[in-house]
């Protein structure tokens, strides 16, 4: 009886250390190694069990039967303790390995992020740098055609007041006249986009930015078949501009808006602050044509412009990017074509008013 009371706490345990075998296998995931494990510790309970019915249905155990006996007891407890002993170390090891490599993606996203951010930096300052040699190029045009312009114009409105009110040759100098006044405002311009003029900050209230912007335009009948909403927040606070310059900023949105939907549509102002309060933020939405993808990095490009000859000089984007970044604050575009385009600038909330 006492071999048999011996080999059946044996064949307990050995089931025991086998569960805790496979319990490593489901922590650690390494079935191949621990599956050998397993398999060893159930090899070792048949054979207690083939031992327990041979001294069952056997000869009668003799005392160097009961001593093997009691070893393979001890061993199998000793199996029992280890490995309950180690199954917390595997643990602790399989979370440290997980969070390792939640570690290595957090650390391979941020470095995404990173490069993200630097490429944009770098195609603005590329921009910024084309912008300052264009603005050098403009100004030095401009000057030297801007006394030409005069001359045509002025010589050509004396010439047009000598002549008979019925000569055929008054037509084509009212066209040189008109073709001369487009030449004159490209000139203008030219001239506003390569002025470095400094900026005049002062605390202004954003909304009523917008709709100084909106009440000439309105009056001009520009807007006449558009539905504006307006979505301002009342809440909120002063901006620090030059209410000048934000002005034309918008005005240059608005009529690219306008012009995109064909003067019919629908247009929506939206006025808030972003998530982090650093920013007040104008969205304007519109239901026009939009702006095909290898179009949108261009846009900001002077004298780039989608629309027909004479329609536009490709500078009003040009001079409205300059503007916000002069602000310290930045423009970005939403557009999918046929669906409209959206347009949002971000201005710095607490910017300080320089003397």
């Amino acid at each position: 009886m006492t071999v048999t009371f011996i080999l059946g706490v044996s064949i307990l345990l050995q089931c025991t250390a086998a569960g805790l075998a496979l319990r490593l296998i489901r922590i650690t995931g390494k079935w191949p190694a621990w599956t050998f494990i397993a398999t060893a510790v159930l090899l070792m309970a048949i054979r207690r069990s083939i031992s327990m019915y041979r001294s069952l249905y056997g000869d009668e155990a003799s005392l160097s039967d009961v001593a093997a006996e009691c070893v393979a007891l001890a061993t199998s407890a000793l199996m029992v303790v280890g490995v309950a002993w180690i199954s917390p170390v595997f643990l602790a090891l399989k979370h440290s390995e997980e969070a390792l490599e939640q570690w290595a993606k957090t650390l391979e996203h941020r470095v995404e992020e990173r490069t993200q951010e630097l490429v944009k930096a770098q195609t603005q300052l590329a921009r910024q740098q084309r912008l300052a040699s264009v603005g050098q190029l403009a100004a030095g045009v401009a000057h030297e055609l801007n006394n030409p312009l005069g001359a045509i114009l002025t010589f050509a409105s004396l010439v047009s007041e000598r002549l008979p009110a019925a000569s055929e040759d008054r037509g084509d100098l009212e066209e040189i006249v008109r073709q001369a006044v487009r030449c004159r405002k490209i000139v203008t311009e030219l001239l506003e986009f390569s002025r470095q003029r400094e900026a005049s900050f002062a605390a202004t209230n954003l909304n009523d930015v917008i709709a100084r912007t909106l009440a000439p335009l309105e009056k001009q009948g520009l807007l006449k078949n558009i539905v504006v909403t307006r979505k301002f927040d009342a809440e909120l606070p002063d901006t620090t501009m030059d209410e000048s310059q934000m002005q034309q900023v918008f005005a240059n949105i608005i009529l690219n808006a306008v012009d995109a939907m064909s003067r019919q549509g629908d247009l929506m102002i939206e006025t808030g602050q972003d998530q982090d309060g650093e920013h007040a933020f104008v969205r304007i939405t519109d239901t026009g044509c939009g702006i095909p993808a290898e179009h949108r990095e261009a846009i900001f490009d002077p004298f780039f412009t989608t629309k027909d000859p004479g329609q536009g000089t490709g500078l009003g984007l040009a001079v409205a990017h300059r503007f916000i970044q002069g602000h310290g604050g930045r423009i970005e575009v939403e557009s999918e074509v046929g669906k409209g385009a959206t347009f949002t600038v971000f201005l710095p909330l607490r910017r300080a008013i320089l003397p």
